[in-house]
């Protein structure tokens, strides 16, 4: 499903307070978390398209650039 970009509803609007000096960030991907499904929405040149994904995909995604080491034991030890 594709749809033309429009105005975000007030509730997807942020705003920092005026004397903090941070460039404007343009949201690319937002993720909806339903009982069973989750859908993605991508951003891009004024379209969004949509698409269901796994969660299972979604928390490889996010864990790509998480350690699993704990840090007790060296890097090397098998057991």
């Amino acid at each position: 499903m594709v749809q033309e970009l429009t105005k975000q509803p007030i509730g997807y609007q942020w705003a920092l307070p005026e004397n903090v000096q941070v460039p404007s960030d343009e949201l690319k991907v937002r993720l909806d978390f339903y009982g069973q499904s989750a859908v993605m929405y991508v951003m891009e040149k004024g379209i969004i398209t949509t698409k269901m994904v796994s969660a299972q995909d979604i928390a490889l995604a996010l864990l790509r650039d998480i350690p699993l080491g704990s840090g007790v034991l060296p890097e090397n030890t098998l057991w």
